[in-house]
């Protein structure tokens, strides 16, 4: 079941999901070895699943599960696994624009090391979103140096990341809104422009910059800026 819910996911055959997910669910969590089975897979899954169907409220609801688990069992977890979960919540948190969770979600990855190297550049370019997010403006250009020598330093920076840096670096230089406003249509304009190219294309799988900047410039969440990609008829 997990297999098949794995490969609907990414065959976007969504209206089989929650079915799916409410088999796997009725199976009693009753030995460690499932337990861990949730914790490396079956979350990371379900967070995708309902960030994808818009439902913030069941992926909030999961997280406490979800830290519960990781505090008993991370030791037992494959690295990549309990990396890619942790991201999960990472971007589950800055969606719903809870910032200060998704800080400390930031520093647990950072501090697990490059595990997946595109998922830890990735998330240092959200800790400058989320220091923006948070309008910390007086650390951000400090944040965005940091980031630019680590990046630089591994031997090759998108151009996506180099935008993104650069965009981000001004906004925080900027106390006009309507500035502000017509910075982050730039920044939405050239990375749509990067869309283009399949390479480029790649560093922007991984978060949804374009609901975020347009949540910025409408005063709301990203997540309220998403265009769900399915709405199921209901959770069973």
């Amino acid at each position: 079941l997990h297999n098949f819910f794995s490969r609907c996911l990414k065959a976007k055959r969504y209206e089989e999901l929650e079915p799916i997910l409410h088999k796997i669910r009725a199976v009693p969590v009753t030995t460690q070895q499932v337990r861990k089975f949730h914790l490396e897979s079956l979350f990371s899954l379900e967070l995708n699943y309902y960030q994808l169907t818009g439902d913030y409220d069941r992926a909030l609801a999961l997280i406490p599960t979800i830290e519960k688990e990781d505090a008993a069992l991370h030791a037992k977890v494959r690295k990549q696994h309990r990396f890619t979960l942790l991201f999960n919540v990472l971007t589950t948190y800055i969606y719903v624009g809870k910032y200060r969770p998704a800080l400390t979600y930031a520093n647990r990855i950072l501090d697990m090391g490059s595990v997946i190297p595109q998922v830890y550049n990735m998330t240092r370019l959200l800790i400058i979103i989320i220091h923006t997010g948070l309008r910390d403006y007086d650390m951000l250009d400090a944040v965005i140096r940091s980031t630019y020598r680590n990046l630089k330093k591994q031997g090759h920076l998108f151009e996506v990341e180099t935008i993104i840096l650069r965009h981000l670096r001004r906004l925080g230089d900027i106390p006009d809104k309507q500035e502000q406003h017509t910075l982050l249509l730039q920044l939405r304009a050239e990375l749509t422009r990067m869309l283009e190219n399949a390479h480029e294309a790649r560093a922007l799988e991984l978060f949804d910059f374009f609901s975020w900047i347009d949540a910025q410039i409408h005063g709301c969440t990203a997540a309220e800026k998403q265009k769900p990609a399915y709405i199921p008829p209901h959770p069973l």
